[in-house]
């Protein structure tokens, strides 16, 4: 029947011209992440939509390409032993050219829809994340771009978190500005931001179960959540130096610049110390990560500070 053999060429068609439209929407890649549903393929992120439907094709491709091909294959298998049986012959070579035009729909559609990207899209089954501009900070239920949370300091304590992270040791110096940020102790269960309680254990500390690979979160940069754990399992118990950490003292520091057991004070607050006991693969060089216990305290010494070294001669490598 004629429609069974044109059904694959349709069904080629079908895909492309329901995916079209989005053409008329085009305009340049937008960073906001997107996060959509596809039966079968479950929740996944891209950094647009072309990126999406492109990884969305890619699965399909590899499904639809090779049962294409050995049709192709089976087809002129068919031809060459049709023995001159006509009826056959042009059976095979029906599916021969079908094959092939619902190969180059396909592949066309896809390398069309990897230049398109759009700005919002609110189709049902779709959420758009909020946008990050690197690692971000919530405060009062606000997500804010490190800069913009700046914005909102007094004067002296603002300055980009990039310059700290690429300034250099102060290696010899006992008094230097510091770019603090704040981690914190998760709560069994409590989300952050975007971020579910496990991503939020990920970042702020070690993995008692180690990391879950399967899937990404994101907090200005990507990284895996921990492994799934029950409740009552130990975690955030212990700094990289082996030590529980201690709210408003422990601070996370470079352990390429610094040594742990390196104490200090902050000017303007000198009856308080504070020790290096813990790293993290976001603090470099002059960028410094306060413990501050629970989410409720964070942010209280964030941004830039100068501190006064106690022990200079332990501090740095």
């Amino acid at each position: 029947m004629k429609f069974k053999k044109i059904k694959l060429t349709i069904f080629f068609s079908v895909i492309f011209l329901s995916v079209k439209p989005l053409v008329g929407l085009a305009t340049t890649a937008e960073t906001a992440k997107l996060k959509l549903q596809v039966p079968l393929l479950d929740y996944t992120e891209a950094s647009n939509i072309a990126e999406y439907i492109g990884n969305i094709y890619t699965a399909v491709l590899y499904i639809i390409v090779p049962i294409i091909i050995v049709v192709i294959i089976f087809s002129g298998i068919l031809w060459v032993i049709a023995g001159g049986n006509q009826e056959l012959i042009n059976k095979a070579k029906s599916r021969i050219l079908h094959g092939f035009i619902g190969l180059g729909i396909a592949l066309f559609s896809y390398v069309l829809l990897s230049f398109v990207g759009i700005k919002e899209i609110t189709t049902p089954g779709i959420a758009k994340i909020d946008p990050v501009k690197g690692q971000y900070i919530i405060i009062d239920g606000e997500v804010l771009s490190v800069d913009e949370a700046m914005s909102k300091l007094p004067p002296e304590r603002r300055g980009k978190m990039s310059a700290f992270d690429a300034a250099s040791c102060p290696k010899g110096q006992t008094t230097f500005e510091v770019f603090f940020t704040n981690y914190y102790f998760p709560q069994y269960g409590e989300s952050y931001g975007n971020n579910d309680f496990f991503c939020n254990v990920g970042m702020q500390c070690s993995c008692p179960k180690g990391k879950d690979t399967s899937r990404q979160c994101n907090y200005g940069k990507r990284y895996n959540p921990c492994a799934y754990f029950p409740k009552g399992t130990p975690y955030c118990n212990a700094t990289a130096s082996g030590r529980p950490p201690k709210a408003n003292y422990t601070v996370a520091a470079d352990d390429s610049c610094f040594k742990y057991g390196c104490k200090f004070t902050i000017q303007g607050s000198a009856s308080n110390t504070y020790e290096i006991m813990d790293t993290g693969s976001w603090i470099k060089n002059r960028h410094m990560d306060l413990f501050v216990g629970t989410r409720s305290n964070i942010n209280k010494i964030h941004g830039v500070y100068t501190i006064n070294l106690l022990n200079p001669s332990a501090c740095f490598k």
